[in-house]
């Protein structure tokens, strides 16, 4: 009731026993200690821990009082509080949500000032905040004095400012700068100063002026918990290496700044210091069953207590927008939605082609959601729509499953004067390169074309009012293709794929299979070893794939061996082959755990590497495991396939083929083989291989 949400991870109605409830205060962060603490209570599993009887329940919550169910800087003499729940519960805020959530998206029409935190404060900033790791554990480090100098870098649009600024909100007196780019203020009885931007030249001082005054508590010391005043900047790595090697009174720390970006973090920091790198951080992490920032951020952006003024809306019932936010409210299958939505933005941070920040995040959920139309314009295109009478593919473009639709496949003309699906943020642009409805499950397909859509097929919304189904079914025409002109094949092929993405977020299936990526599931569990096999058997897939590429397609020999082809040229009468045994590798996943204690991190690579040559080793990304696991199953890859973005295979095969070697196999129907070896007196023997 009070977060529209399942108290538990996941659509199973049954409490997982040894698991506890998510924590309260994710979904409501505005709630006072005292009644989370209470709703926690009530949510735990064990009995004995629970509430005994119902009048110990009931004294506890009016102990707490209507009062003291909000933190107390929450509630304002404006905002209504009552006990009898609804919308007079709520907060009531005049800003509106619509046009809010338009700001944040990068290419609004209507202005983009909600993609940057230094730009027109908003209370809704507040309300649709998001907590990361930053906030639940480093707040509390700067807060107890552990850090004296904190260094966060990272892309624009990565939160640094955000951060920041949550960090100035835990101290006081604070003074903004006249130059805007930071504040004085004090945390306990320590003075701090912040810096938004350490690359900015200030007012007459050039930057490293400045930074030489931001770093002056620093100068000749190597313990930093000791300093009497400390700071927090957000600054670029190299910028930050370049200025520190040009202060020698700075050398103790850029020795250790340096040693730590080049090590990859593994080097001891300054006691006192702490380096925050949010090139790291990815919005589809999980930990310990704990929400994504994808799904926190959703939750945050669709809470009711936003939206009720949608309720006195006059066209609430056909409005896309209530629609797309009802249903990640949804208590019963919203968490289920945003699940599926995570396995598909999940493609896009395994590609590496895209660092996605929190900007890139936040402006992606606009579009979603309000694909940058205002609650009057809305208004105006229901009216168009009833008013010319056209079918409602036009309409359905606008809901949440179509976001990965192609860009203008209507285009904005008399005919349908609105555009459609035009964008030119980079995480949209790039998701629709992964539009789910254009991977063929011909079974699912052939019925979503022909059959009826059942109810009983699809995820049961609670709460959300409206459904699409009955609309699909009454506009699933079959018309022979001969029948069909040029414009009326182009509205079947978008009715029909808006019933495969429909049904990918809403349709009781296998939704991972519409992926596209077929070997994503396999590539995530591996990477997180979900199954707890380890990586052996991953490692010997992988090596008979590259064995497969390489022409061997022998079964018995590429279990145990991985083969190089040792020439490409084609031999009419035979194949010869540098064999390396597969004990001389290891396979291992790419981990920064020791870099992320304080960011959102999942792994997206393995390494394959020569146990003793190690600079031999190959990085396998989502892209190059699903190649391989096609050559794996039989796939026959081109010369094309091989080269371009998978280069990096053929530089690890060459790297491999310089090694020194003293045997070959030799055949001529990858059946019988022949090893070839010289011995050690330089002498050549010729001998049937025993593959056992």
């Amino acid at each position: 009731l009070l977060t529209h949400a399942y108290p538990w991870p996941g659509t199973d109605p049954c409490p997982k026993l040894h698991i506890p409830a998510t924590d309260i205060k994710s979904y409501r962060s505005d709630l006072s200690d005292e009644f989370a603490a209470f709703v926690t209570k009530a949510l735990i599993t064990d009995r004995g821990q629970r509430f005994s009887d119902a009048d110990s329940m009931l004294a506890e919550l009016e102990t707490i009082g209507v009062n003291g169910l909000l933190k107390r800087d929450n509630i304002s003499p404006n905002d209504q509080i009552s006990a009898g729940g609804g919308s007079d519960s709520e907060l009531l805020i005049d800003e509106n949500i619509v046009d809010y959530i338009n700001s944040l998206y990068s290419q609004s029409s209507h202005g983009n000032s909600g993609t940057r935190s230094s730009a027109k404060q908003s209370k809704l900033d507040n309300l649709t905040y998001t907590k990361t790791k930053l906030d639940k554990k480093l707040l509390q480090d700067i807060a107890s004095h552990k850090y004296k100098l904190v260094i966060i870098t990272g892309n624009a649009g990565d939160g640094k400012t955000a951060f920041i600024h949550q960090v100035e909100k835990i101290g006081t007196d604070q003074q903004l700068f006249s130059n805007k780019n930071g504040s004085r203020f004090k945390i306990g009885d320590v003075s701090f100063e912040s810096n938004y931007d350490g690359s900015q030249d200030e007012a007459d001082m050039v930057n490293d002026k400045v930074l030489s005054e931001f770093f002056q508590p620093f100068m000749d010391k190597d313990d930093y918990t000791a300093s009497e005043q400390g700071r927090i900047i957000a600054i670029n790595e190299g910028r930050l290496v370049d200025f520190l090697s040009t202060v020698p009174s700075l050398k103790i720390l850029h020795d250790n700044i340096e040693d730590y970006f080049y090590q990859e973090g593994h080097v001891e920091l300054i006691p006192g210091l702490m380096v925050i790198n949010l090139n790291l951080r990815s919005i589809t992490a999980r930990d310990n069953d704990n929400p994504s920032l994808l799904h926190d951020q959703i939750k945050k952006l669709t809470s009711p207590a936003l939206w009720h003024k949608c309720d006195g809306c006059p066209v609430k019932d056909k409005c896309f927008i209530r629609y797309n936010v009802t249903t990640f409210q949804d208590a019963s299958a919203g968490d289920e939605v945003i699940s599926r939505m995570e396995w598909l933005l999940r493609t896009l941070v395994y590609k590496k082609e895209l660092h996605i920040t929190m900007r890139d995040m936040r402006s992606f959920i606009a579009y979603m959601l309000t694909r940058d139309y205002s609650c009057d314009q809305v208004k105006q295109m229901i009216n168009h729509i009833t008013a010319n009478s056209y079918t409602p593919e036009f309409y359905w473009q606008y809901y949440y499953f179509n976001v990965c639709a192609e860009s203008g496949f209507y285009k904005t003309d008399a005919y349908f004067p609105f555009p459609v699906n035009e964008s030119s943020d980079r995480m949209v642009k790039m998701l629709k390169e992964t539009d789910i409805a254009r991977v063929a499950l011909p079974s699912y397909d052939r019925d979503l074309y022909y059959k009826s859509k059942r109810k009983e097929d699809y995820l049961v919304f609670s709460d959300r009012e409206i459904s699409l189904l009955d609309g699909f079914n009454e506009q699933n025409q079959l018309i022979p293709s001969y029948d069909l002109d040029e414009s009326q094949t182009l509205v079947l092929k978008q009715r029909h794929q808006s019933f495969i993405r429909h049904q990918y977020f809403e349709g009781r299936f296998d939704f991972k299979r519409r992926l596209p990526y077929q070997s994503l599931d396999k590539f995530y569990n591996q990477l997180n070893d979900i199954e707890g096999k380890g990586l052996d058997d991953t490692m010997i897939s992988l090596a008979q794939a590259i064995t497969k590429s390489e022409g061997c397609i022998n079964e018995a020999l590429s279990k145990n061996y991985l083969l190089l082809s040792c020439s490409h040229i084609n031999d009419p009468l035979s194949k010869s082959y540098r064999i390396f045994n597969i004990s001389e590798f290891e396979l291992f996943v790419n981990r920064t755990d020791h870099l992320v204690e304080y960011i959102e991190y999942e792994s997206d690579s393995f390494t394959f590497r020569h146990k003793i040559d190690k600079h031999i080793q190959l990085t396998v990304s989502l892209d190059l495991f699903e190649m391989l696991d096609y050559i794996d199953k039989g796939f026959n890859p081109s010369v094309n396939d091989l080269q371009g973005r998978f280069i990096e295979l053929q530089i690890f095969k060459n790297l491999l083929e310089s090694k020194n070697y003293n045997e070959i196999l030799v055949t001529k129907n990858n059946k019988k083989f022949f090893v070839i070896r010289r011995n050690a007196d330089n002498t050549l023997a010729i001998e049937p291989y025993n593959q056992a």
